[in-house]
């Protein structure tokens, strides 16, 4: 007789294709998690890459923003805006 307070309706723990941490139980590799660090130096060296570009990039971007300030600042505001055309 089956037991009342097991429902049919509840998940199987049998399961052919039970996965843990992301991997299933058949890998043959018990350390596949670790797997990325194989590559680490390449990682690493791509990280550095992208990290050193991005503050070049942030900089670039500083020193042009600095620029137009600097420009806008130098200009006379008083002067009649440009129309391409036009004859003043």
């Amino acid at each position: 007789m089956k037991d009342p307070s097991r429902s049919s309706t509840s998940p199987s723990i049998i399961n052919e294709d039970v996965i843990i941490n992301g991997h299933s139980h058949e890998d043959d590799n018990p350390f596949a998690e670790y797997m990325w660090m194989e590559n680490e130096e390449e990682f690493n060296r791509q990280v550095s890459f992208v990290s050193k570009h991005f503050i070049f990039y942030h900089h670039l971007k500083n020193l042009l923003f600095m620029f137009i300030l600097q420009v806008k600042s130098n200009l006379n505001p008083n002067a009649k805006e440009f129309v391409p055309g036009v004859k003043y």
